[in-house]
């Protein structure tokens, strides 16, 4: 979707609320032939979209796969345990160094919620569902 396309649902009140949500595996695709990155229209609906009234929910389990200038665009992060210092060190301008430093202690189900609208940042603990799933880790530890 580029900006000619969002003026367009704008100008004929096409648009109320989209969210677009991107799953992680797409963001590893590399440049197309011509040239031009996936990132591009994504950073086109970070900078435009919330104008227009679209709003962007992407998600990762690595900060660095995510484009520089998109992180930069993106105003609210849930993040969960992060240990490695190149993934820290992508979102230290979203965080305090004691929130950077706190990430590192997360445990299952815990995660921290910052965001340009918040005042201060929340400290989120996610019970566990009793729903059965049936996505067990396998152990290696007992044969």
């Amino acid at each position: 979707m580029n900006r000619n396309s969002i003026c367009h649902l704008e100008r004929h009140n096409c648009i109320r609320r989209i969210i677009v949500i991107i799953c992680t595996t797409i963001l590893i695709y590399p440049k197309t032939n011509d040239g031009i990155s996936f990132y591009t229209g994504l950073n086109s609906i970070a900078r435009e979209g919330r104008k227009k009234g679209i709003f962007l929910f992407l998600t990762t389990q690595n900060p660095n796969d995510v484009d520089k200038v998109l992180l930069g665009q993106i105003g609210t992060l849930l993040v969960h345990r992060l240990t490695a210092p190149n993934e820290l060190k992508s979102i230290q301008n979203h965080l305090s160094e004691n929130q950077v430093n706190q990430l590192r202690k997360l445990n299952t189900g815990e995660a921290v919620l910052t965001s340009i609208n918040l005042l201060k940042d929340l400290y989120i603990q996610v019970e566990k569902c009793n729903r059965l799933h049936h996505n067990e880790t396998p152990s290696l530890l007992h044969t």
